[in-house]
């Protein structure tokens, strides 16, 4: 007589635990690792907080741009020339987050980011206030 068995042998049971393992060790490999998910999510992070720096430490210059601009202008004996303007700038106090910090020295920023490298970034100030940021 034949028995109707139910269930499932220990070979599929087997598979399917290896299939699993395999399935967990490339999802763990994907998270981890040099190219995974957190590494690239770190980056990031500390990519945007730069450039949140920098576009503050621009405004910032933009700023005190205005302000020597609307002081030569109220006071027409001054002169708007960029030696005039890096000396304006560099006497004014700059400030920022506590997650950054910039100095100005002439015409010369030092915009320090206290991220998980320690990035330091150095820009200059151009004639029209822009600043080039050497990277």
């Amino acid at each position: 007589m034949m028995k109707n068995q139910k269930g499932i042998t220990l070979i599929a049971l087997v598979i399917t635990i290896i299939v699993l393992l395999i399935l967990a060790g490339v999802s763990i490999a994907m998270l981890t690792g040099e190219n995974g998910i957190l590494k690239k999510a770190t980056d990031s992070a500390s990519a945007s907080e730069v450039a949140a720096a920098k576009e503050t430490a621009q405004l910032d210059v933009n700023a005190a741009m205005a302000d020597y601009y609307d002081a030569k202008y109220v006071n027409p004996s001054s002169e708007a020339s960029y030696e005039n303007f890096a000396a304006y700038v560099t006497a004014k106090s700059i400030t920022i987050s506590d997650a950054t910090q910039y100095s100005i020295s002439g015409t010369t920023i030092t915009l320090k980011v206290k991220d998980s490298d320690g990035t330091e970034i150095t820009g200059t100030i151009g004639e029209n206030g822009g600043i080039t940021w050497s990277d």
